[in-house]
């Protein structure tokens, strides 16, 4: 019998597998692969050659089949439920580049494996060391993603592959087939949802179309109390939020890219977006859900929904719910991620709304209350006489901040008494107000209700919500009021 026919698991368990076929990696169309930073600029994956073109050599080890990369590496097979096992031999590989030190040195990074997104394998490996073998049981699972995540040393020479990588899979042809179909559904995600985008014919509430630079597809929002400005074909992002007639409290100076890039390739950009918890993927996690074309309904005046493509990679559909009252001078926001997956899977939403750095003079959070096990944590943590006690409130000023931090930034987090964040601005303040339920904090991980991120290109307002294990077709919100206050 094929010695490939039985994984020899780790934990000394042997699992048969009898009338299986194994299938080449380098033949399976992957389902997503993040393109990674390289000495002659951004790349996708290679197969059966190393990143210089040449035959792949772990430890003096040359391999005639395989795939190979940089950190940042992440590549993902949708299973459907018809592989039983994954083996291959993984380090780093040998071949320097031209540009690379010429006095030596080492490198190490980290193989890391996840299973219908859950860690099965993590092994830290060095250069020189010899490769080490995967054995990774898929019976029944529906996704498999091979990393290579950044070590400690030797950035430059951190160059994984993955050598003789095999599924062995219950019917070779019908697998393949199914792996050309979620590549196809990748491909159609990124040409975004389909649906009207016509003006509502509301009769309390102007609302216009327009393009705005190159951010194109936009709709404008006006009331006697504030403006807001959405665009379904970047994200579905809320890129104005403000006065009528005044500044805009939400940072807005970027080019979003015109086509959906590949993970990996996307730029930083955003206004209002959500990042998904745990935090279990290379930033940004799916430009599909960043910046794909969303769909956009108005089921009622003042209402407006916008719906994500699917997110072949997590799972995941995104959904943004506005919601105006023309009476007051704020909106109601609620963040919604929906499980796709045919399995239950852990969900939680990372709200982040991006600010002016120039505009914002000051983030105020209500002080912890007394008790609270967390209390607020900050990095770097030299910084901490920038954060200024006043009354039951702790307040940042941001100008200062910028001058001392630069771009190195600084990072704040805190367990507020209530749940409130307020960023003042020349004659108003910007108040947001998630909403959470008794519990939730017992449900974050490492993760504070209220966190910030400050730099010169733009200052992050973050709220998180719970992290839930959601069944299929399950979904979780975090609601935001947003309120515009006379300053």
């Amino acid at each position: 019998m094929n010695p490939r026919n039985i994984l020899i698991l780790s934990l000394g368990i042997f699992l048969p597998l009898f009338g299986t076929e194994a299938v080449r990696l380098g033949e399976v169309p992957p389902t997503d692969a993040a393109d990674f930073w390289t000495q002659d600029g951004p790349r996708p994956m290679v197969v059966d050659k190393n990143l210089q073109g040449h035959a792949i050599a772990i430890a003096g080890v040359t391999y005639a089949r395989g795939i190979s990369g940089h950190t940042g590496f992440s590549v993902v097979y949708n299973l459907s439920g018809l592989a039983c096992g994954f083996t291959a031999l993984a380090g780093i590989e040998d071949e320097d580049h031209p540009k690379d030190p010429k006095d030596g040195g080492g490198a190490d990074l980290n193989v890391v494996v996840l299973v219908d997104r859950k860690e099965v394998f993590r092994r830290n490996v060095r250069l020189g060391e010899k490769a080490i073998p995967l054995a990774i049981p898929l019976v029944g699972a529906h996704q498999i993603e091979l990393r290579g995540e950044y070590g400690k040393s030797g950035f430059l020479r951190q160059r994984i592959a993955y050598a003789d990588p095999l599924l062995e899979v219950s019917n070779r042809d019908g697998f393949l087939r199914q792996a050309a179909a979620w590549r196809e559904r990748v491909a159609a995600g990124r040409q975004g949802m389909a649906g009207s985008a016509e003006v509502p014919p509301w009769k309390k509430i102007r609302i216009e179309k327009i393009a705005e630079g190159s951010n194109r597809g936009q709709f404008q929002v006006a009331t006697s109390n504030l403006t807001l400005r959405f665009a379904p074909d970047i994200g579905g992002m809320i890129l104005a939020f403000g006065p009528p007639g005044g500044p805009n409290a939400i940072h807005d100076d970027f080019k979003a890219p015109q086509n959906v890039p590949n993970r990996g390739a996307c730029p930083d950009f955003g206004a209002h977006f959500n990042r998904f918890q745990p935090r279990n993927y290379f930033l940004p996690a799916d430009p599909i859900l960043l910046c794909g074309r969303y769909r956009v309904e108005f089921p009622a005046e003042g209402e407006i929904i916008l719906s994500s493509p699917e997110s072949a990679y997590l799972f995941l559909v995104q959904r943004y719910e506005i919601h105006l009252d023309p009476a007051r001078p704020g909106l109601r926001v609620v963040n919604i991620q929906k499980n796709t997956a045919p399995f239950p899977q852990a969900c939680g939403i990372w709200s982040i709304t991006r600010v002016p750095p120039k505009a914002a003079r000051e983030i105020a959070v209500p002080r912890e209350a007394e008790g609270d096990t967390r209390k607020s944590a900050l990095s770097p943590e030299t910084h901490r006489d920038l954060i200024r006690r006043d009354g039951g409130w702790d307040r940042l000023d941001t100008a200062a901040a910028l001058a001392r931090t630069g771009a190195k930034g600084l990072e704040w987090q805190q367990q507020p008494a209530v749940n409130e964040i307020q960023v003042r601005y020349e004659g108003f303040r910007f108040r947001l107000q998630p909403r959470l339920l008794p519990g939730d904090l017992d449900l974050m991980g490492d993760f504070y209700p209220a966190h910030f991120y400050v730099c010169p290109k733009f200052i992050e307002v973050e709220s998180h919500g719970p992290t839930k294990i959601l069944p299929p077709n399950g979904e979780i919100a975090l609601e935001e009021n947003w309120e515009l206050i006379p300053d």
